[in-house]
């Protein structure tokens, strides 16, 4: 099978000949990566704005107002490791759920270009370069974090961690 290469407005491409394909109709040609990674966005975007999803990412956030308050409540001790284990997976629903809208929705989880824009002062190409991301990206990002103190294994173990590692500073000091 021979493979021919070709630059197309300074990109290069790599596929394989005509008579190698079959020429047959119908046959499957090369599926080009950007043709995938469209499928892939559509695919996700598809997903993530379901109506089930979308009910069942309000359900889970209104849950999570409540979790804390419902398991000192209505609870006793011994159902903490169960309000533990759900909290940690709404958290990886959540960082799930961002990963995917950073992955299908434009502007969701925008990264500046580096180079500078024509006519830019220096201030002004550096505060545009720290501009990441939307309000709502931040916005879920911040919300996802603070699942973290009601997960008690993840906030414990980086507390007592730190802690170590303050005494540790101390003792070489």
């Amino acid at each position: 099978m021979a493979t021919n290469q070709k630059a197309d407005n300074g990109k290069l491409t790599v596929g394989t000949n005509e008579s190698d394909k079959g020429n047959a109709p119908g046959a499957p040609g090369v599926e080009s990566f950007e043709t995938k990674l469209k499928r892939a966005r559509k695919t996700a975007e598809y997903i993530g704005e379901h109506g089930i999803v979308s009910a069942v990412m309000s359900v889970i956030t209104i849950y999570t107002l409540y979790q804390s308050d419902i398991r000192l409540a209505a609870t006793g001790k011994e159902a903490d490791d169960g309000f533990m284990i759900v909290a940690s997976i709404i958290f990886f629903l959540f960082l799930f759920e961002i990963f995917l809208q950073s992955f299908y929705k434009d502007g969701y989880c925008c990264i500046p270009s580096w180079a500078p824009e024509p006519g830019e002062t220096l201030s002004e190409t550096w505060w545009r370069r720290m501009q990441i991301g939307s309000f709502y990206f931040w916005l879920d990002w911040i919300a996802t974090l603070t699942l973290i103190f009601d997960v008690s294994n993840i906030s414990t173990q980086y507390f007592v961690s730190l802690n170590q590692f303050v005494l540790l500073v101390e003792l070489d000091s």
